[in-house]
């Protein structure tokens, strides 16, 4: 997922003072560390075989995918009923329009105006999903 965000702001760097991914990128690696951490500490609820332990990770575990998926593969609301034609066809399509962005030659164009005002809020919104997963996971490692 890194390297997906960090080749879209890449391809995005002109419009880098206007619009960019790079606090995403940030809560993206923030995401790897916490869900290394996850990892080992699964292995180690595992072995223990304490059942309260075993239902918070899987709780955990069920809400981050909740958080996650739709946000690195669908660009549907998370009420929407999702197609599985388009499901995973393209990562982070809720920010991908970031290079037509780029290749606007007019920044007070209201064609630009307005895909930068959406992009915006889907950039919030694929921020957000990375943000309640870091904190769900920072709150079972501290239950575990």
């Amino acid at each position: 997922m890194i390297k997906i965000l960090e080749d879209m702001q890449g391809k995005s760097e002109k419009i880098n003072g206007f619009y960019n991914l790079r606090h995403l990128i940030d809560e993206a690696k923030e995401f790897r560390v916490l869900a290394e951490k996850l990892e080992i500490a699964s292995k180690k609820v595992a072995k223990e075989g304490d059942s309260t332990k075993v239902k918070e990770l899987n709780r955990c575990l069920m809400w981050v995918g909740r958080n996650i998926n739709p946000i690195s593969h669908s660009d549907a609301d998370i009420t929407n009923q999702l197609t599985m034609e388009t499901f995973g066809a393209q990562p982070f399509p809720r920010i991908s329009q970031i290079t037509e962005l780029a290749s606007m030659t007019l920044h007070q164009s209201p064609e630009f105006k307005f895909l930068y005002t959406k992009l915006v809020r889907e950039r919030n919104l694929v921020e957000d999903g990375f943000y309640q997963a870091n904190e769900l996971i920072r709150a079972t490692l501290g239950k575990l």
